[in-house]
């Protein structure tokens, strides 16, 4: 994910340069060229909002799968000990039992 981000932003400023240089010298006058690049500039911030809050979902969603993963790990993992717990006590109840027998 770290490099796709990196790729992202490497294709977007190389967009955005060669847009900017292409509209310096184009043959219109000042304030059209500032205008087309901030109109640029404006849908190339959208562009990259709208692939923030994309990705920004997508970690979001994994995160929870993986919290839920988690969460479900470690109740499996206490129904396992309580159910060793439990046959300990038992194994213990019955080698107490057999104790005090053998010794009545």
């Amino acid at each position: 994910m770290q490099n796709n981000g990196k790729i992202l932003v490497g294709i977007l400023t190389a967009a955005a340069a060669g847009a900017a240089l292409g509209m310096l010298f184009a043959p219109d006058k000042g304030d059209k060229v500032r205008r087309k690049i901030q109109d640029y500039a404006n849908d190339l911030t959208d562009e990259v909002l709208k692939t923030l809050q994309k990705s920004k979902a997508d970690l979001q969603n994994e995160f929870s799968k993986m919290k839920n993963k988690a969460t479900d790990e470690v109740t499996n993992v206490e129904g396992i000990a309580k159910e060793k717990m439990n046959n300990l006590k038992t194994e213990s109840k019955i080698a107490y039992n057999n104790i005090k027998e053998q010794v009545n």
